[in-house]
């Protein structure tokens, strides 16, 4: 009996774990449709280039992955109140595994050793290829 229910188990286990990552919104698979919410913090003189090869960056991810994308800029606390409330999909603005949001939004991989995007929660296909990008341009 007791293997009849292990063996239920793993199958029922394997069955489901057919579409994993598993994007909560599949914000991923509705970007070839809609686009990709992108917000980008308005940045002081000395953060600026760095902010614009993150959206340089996300530019070549969603030209590579054929998405859609609009771009939203603005104060970090306004974009991470939009992140939120669902109305963006990712934030741009030269963040680090230390930033005060860490506990609001998922964080990337780097893309560089230091510096990573907020991304709602739960969006894991998205963070997946997120992260696949980076790791090709790091070759």
């Amino acid at each position: 009996m007791k293997r009849h229910l292990l063996l239920i188990f793993f199958t029922s286990l394997l069955l489901t774990s057919c579409n994993i990552p598993y994007d909560s919104e599949e914000t991923f698979k509705k970007s070839h449709d809609f686009p990709l919410r992108v917000g980008i913090v308005n940045s002081s003189d000395t953060v600026t280039s760095q902010i614009n090869y993150e959206q340089q960056l996300m530019d070549q991810f969603v030209q590579e992955k054929n998405l859609k994308v609009q771009y939203k800029k603005g104060a970090e606390t306004q974009l991470m109140h939009l992140l939120e409330k669902d109305s963006l999909d990712v934030v741009l603005g030269n963040f680090t595994k230390k930033t005060i949001w860490k506990k609001k939004a998922g964080l990337t991989a780097p893309y560089d050793k230091k510096h990573l995007w907020l991304i709602k929660k739960g969006e894991n296909r998205l963070l997946f290829e997120i992260e696949n990008y980076f790791h090709t341009i790091k070759k």
